[in-house]
């Protein structure tokens, strides 16, 4: 049943959502963020290294006393730093990388490592102390990749393919549409496999 509560919390999303659709967790950030944007961009008149400091210790408290919000909204002030000195952190990454191909691909196997981090560390302990010392680590590695993809070449030709291009055009709209729609297919077909194939190119 899906009632009026529920209702309201998928409409709004400001105090949550109500958990029949997975993908609507993460816009209740992308909404808190659009509304908080003001407080953010204060963010712009610190230091960048005090913002950096702000934002991990927020991040890390927020992992140790499983608070959500605590350490997934403090992700787009990392967003607001870097877009406030790309163009400063591009020059600076394409310099370094400047006719030394090797540093890029290290940097490359690096940041996929940092990403990776809190699940190669999970497998053989999983709790909030390792989420809270992976989380950082696993944001410079999505910070890193960001920042090769426009400053080291063979990424950048990667991520400039016309395949990628489309992927990254319908990725959040693919996103917010493939459960529901894998949901009916599952429904109508009384949870036949050749259910997901429909699902796939339904979505």
């Amino acid at each position: 049943l899906y009632s009026l509560t529920d209702y309201l919390k998928d409409f709004t999303l400001i105090l949550g959502d109500s958990g029949r659709i997975g993908p609507l967790w993460s816009l209740q950030y992308e909404v808190l963020f659009s509304l908080l944007l003001p407080l953010y961009l204060l963010l712009r008149k610190v230091k960048p290294w005090l913002g950096l400091v702000i934002i991990g210790t927020l991040i890390v408290v927020g992992a140790l006393i499983a608070f959500e919000p605590l350490y997934y909204l403090p992700f787009f002030g990392l967003g607001v730093l870097m877009a406030q000195h790309w163009d400063f952190l591009v020059t600076r990454a394409t310099q370094l990388l400047e006719n030394r191909t090797w540093v890029g691909w290290c940097s490359f196997v690096a940041a996929l490592l940092l990403i990776m981090s809190h699940w190669l560390v999970a497998g053989w302990v999983d709790s909030f102390l390792v989420r809270a010392i992976t989380l950082p680590f696993i944001l410079v590695g999505v910070c890193a990749l960001v920042l090769l993809a426009e400053a080291f070449p063979p990424l950048i030709r990667f991520f400039s393919s016309r395949i990628v291009a489309w992927l990254g055009l319908i990725s959040f709209s693919l996103y917010l549409v493939h459960e529901p729609i894998i949901i009916g297919a599952a429904f109508l077909t009384h949870g036949a496999v050749w259910a997901v194939l429909i699902a796939v190119v339904v979505s």
